[in-house]
Order: C-alpha cells, then sequence, then structure tokens
C-alpha cells in the first residue's frame, strides 16, 4: 500500500541518517536526560521501546507516558482477521510494553477507522512548493490509489497520526481503564491484542484505551494541523 520504499515510490535521494545509535540507544539516553519528562509516541511495531526497556530496567519509572497506535480492541485486524500490524509484526515486544510498568495510552485500529479520509484529502493538502506539501503530495495520492486498487476501498485510515492528535488535542479521545495483553504463539491469533471484560475482572487495568473519538473536531484539528505545518516549512 505504501509502495516499494515506504514513500508511495517517490524515491528521494537518500539523505545521511541523523542519528547513527540505535533507535533503543536514543530512546534510552533521552529518558535519562529528561527522566520522567518524555512521552514515547510509537506509530509502529513496539521494537525499538521494548529493546530500550530490556537495554536498562531502571529506565521504565523514568517515561512519562508511551502513546500507542496499535492493536485492535474489538478483535477485527488488518494483518490478520484478528491481528493490527504493528502487534503482529513483534508481539513479543508488544507484550513487553504492555506489560510493563508505565502509564500507557492505546488507540486502536477502530478508532482509525472512525477518522477515515477520502480521495479530498488530496485537495486539502498543503501546496507543493512547501516543504511538507512535496512530501504529503508524493506519499498521499500513492496510498489512496493503492487503497483503492488494493483494496477496494474509496477511504484510507491514518492510524499513525492519531498519536498526534492525542497531544495536540487530548479532549478528542474518550478512553477507558482496561487490562490488556498480547498474544505472541497462536497459529492463527499472533499478535492479538486480548483484553479482560470479565466481570468481575481477573486482569489488573494496565493502560487506558481509546473507546471513541469526536469525528467532527478530530478532523479540524488535523487539517489545522496541515496548516500550521505548511506555514512552517
Amino acid at each position: 500500500l505504501h509502495g516499494e520504499d515506504g514513500l508511495g515510490n517517490s524515491h528521494w535521494t537518500p539523505v545521511s541518517r541523523q542519528h547513527t545509535l540505535p533507535s533503543d540507544k536514543l530512546i534510552a539516553d533521552a529518558l535519562r536526560g529528561n527522566p520522567g519528562e518524555v512521552s514515547i509516541v510509537c506509530m509502529g511495531p513496539l521494537t525499538g521501546v521494548a529493546k530500550a526497556m530490556g537495554r536498562d530496567p531502571a529506565l521504565v519509572p523514568m517515561v512519562d507516558r508511551i502513546i500507542m497506535a496499535a492493536g485492535a480492541a474489538t478483535g477485527i485486524g488488518n494483518v490478520t482477521p484478528s491481528a493490527e500490524f504493528n502487534m503482529h509484526f513483534d508481539p513479543l515486544s508488544a507484550q513487553t510494553v504492555f506489560r510493563s510498568a508505565t502509564t500507557k495510552s492505546l488507540i486502536p485500529l477502530e478508532i482509525a477507522r472512525e477518522l477515515s479520509f477520502g480521495f479530498e484529502l488530496v485537495e486539502k493538502l498543503p501546496p507543493k512548493y512547501t516543504k511538507v506539501g512535496a512530501v504529503l503530495g508524493e506519499i498521499v495520492p500513492h496510498f489512496c490509489r493503492s487503497t483503492r486498487q488494493q483494496l477496494g476501498q474509496e477511504t484510507i485510515n491514518l492510524h499513525a497520526v492519531l498519536p498526534i492528535l492525542m497531544l495536540a488535542e487530548p479532549m478528542l479521545f474518550e478512553w477507558e481503564e482496561m487490562a490488556g495483553d498480547v498474544e505472541v504463539g497462536g497459529e492463527l491469533s499472533r499478535g492479538t491484542t486480548i483484553f479482560d471484560r470479565r466481570s468481575p475482572r481477573q486482569w489488573r487495568q494496565n493502560m487506558e484505551v481509546a473507546i471513541s473519538i469526536d469525528k467532527s473536531a478530530a478532523y479540524d484539528a488535523f487539517y489545522n494541523c496541515l496548516k500550521d505545518a505548511a506555514h512552517d516549512s
């Protein structure tokens, strides 16, 4: 869906890496330098965060919050019938993060499905003469076309955007405290997020999970962020 290069087949000239250290070392250094002040936004698999915790368990209480675009609280996945991609890719790391003694906010796949965008999004992107417009002008149209061609869908979901919206506008979301874990070994259920909804519940609550989003306000916030990004670039 995202092209061979993950950027809409834009094939931009490679640039030198901003960081030569591995992600887990960068996370560890940031936490040590700013204990209790760092929120970790996870838009992909949780491998780097889990590695940082394994590198030094003393880092865990230094985390302010972990915000994850991941999982499926309803059990309806995308990469498999029950698993969301970020969980399925590295379920053991996801389980490590889920079970860590940290403050966690999970924005599951069904919330992303609530906030869908049609092809009109392409017309609302920043102008291509801006830096952000030049980038999004390559990525978003390709994603829209690929979604139509490969999935037969006329809308796209921008799951990875939601943690940033949450930081910018936390009141957009309604949350519920839940007890969650990740299946790591199932033949059919690998990467499935499991929540204890029994009464009485047997697992301890370990995260807040987004259960709804103010769609109208979220669309406004998203487009305002695009305008701000274009202005800054």
